[in-house]
């Protein structure tokens, strides 16, 4: 039975979250935004602007969309976002931040396209493997495998092709997030298993040559796992993350009342937002 109403209790829990957000975001960006721009409110004006509006709108729009809209559009979503990939390397509308080009500006909006991405690529390959679903039928069963070895050749056509985008930029994290979820995918797909063999292989052969291309990746892990190895280069951030968890204690400093957010802690009203609340919230 297909539901043609809200789920309320979905809506309330999302409603929770954006007004904890929003109160978080506050308490964590007040101070440096009125000094910056002379209003305590800057920053949450701007999320609700340029975030909340848009976001709900585009709920809205997905909610009334039907399922078979979807599955029939999702290649060409997938189509329009690999664009917007490539329109991040061309000046104006590609905009850099700390060497990365992953941003695309319109006016005052700024949008990474690798999120949609995360939203484009999961419908288009859920809509596809569905499609090559083994069935029970022993005849229909082995079509479906010849459909998959050939498959198979096209799955790993569309991966090269958005791990190009991602990898220039450079986003890998976006990149892992796809491979992990789009391997699984393909899993629980009730591909051959020898299908999953392969691709595991290759994932693993290609990280191998990321990390020869540009050894830093490697270092990054290993940072993250041990912050103490660069605390003042790589594991900067991390570090000033931990202090800023570790000084809130049980009970936290109070909101507003942050020390780390005050130059110590990089991207505090972004990236870090999390290390600050749990600094002021304990």
């Amino acid at each position: 039975m297909v539901k043609t109403h809200p789920d309320f209790i979905l809506l309330l829990a999302v409603g929770i979250l954006i007004l904890l957000g929003g109160l978080i975001l506050v308490s964590v960006s007040s101070t440096i935004s009125q000094e910056k721009f002379g209003s305590s409110f800057y920053y949450l004006n701007h999320q609700i602007i340029f975030g909340l509006l848009p976001g709900l709108i585009l709920a809205f729009l997905a909610f009334k969309i039907k399922l078979v809209s979807l599955k029939k559009w999702a290649p060409i979503l997938l189509l329009i976002n690999l664009a917007f990939l490539g329109m991040v390397f061309v000046p104006p509308l590609g905009v850099s931040f700390g060497g990365s080009a992953r941003w695309i500006g319109l006016g005052p909006i700024f949008f990474q396209p690798s999120e949609f991405l995360k939203l484009s690529f999961i419908l288009y390959l859920s809509s596809w493997l569905a499609s090559r679903t083994p069935h029970h039928n022993k005849f229909e069963a082995r079509q479906t495998e010849k459909k998959f070895s050939q498959t198979f050749i096209a799955f790993l056509v569309v991966m090269g092709i958005t791990s190009i985008f991602l990898i220039f930029q450079p986003d890998v994290s976006t990149l892992l997030v796809i491979i992990l979820v789009a391997t699984l995918m393909y899993f629980l797909a009730r591909t051959p298993f020898w299908h999953s063999i392969l691709l595991a292989l290759i994932i693993i052969f290609g990280f191998l040559v990321l990390v020869k291309i540009a050894p830093y990746r490697f270092n990054r892990i290993l940072v993250f796992l041990n912050p103490e190895l660069d605390p003042m280069g790589i594991g900067y951030q991390i570090k000033q993350a931990l202090i800023a968890i570790g000084s809130g204690g049980i009970f936290g400093s109070g909101l507003g009342l942050s020390l780390q957010k005050f130059g110590f802690l990089p991207h505090a009203i972004s990236d870090s937002i999390f290390a600050i609340f749990a600094e002021e919230t304990g």
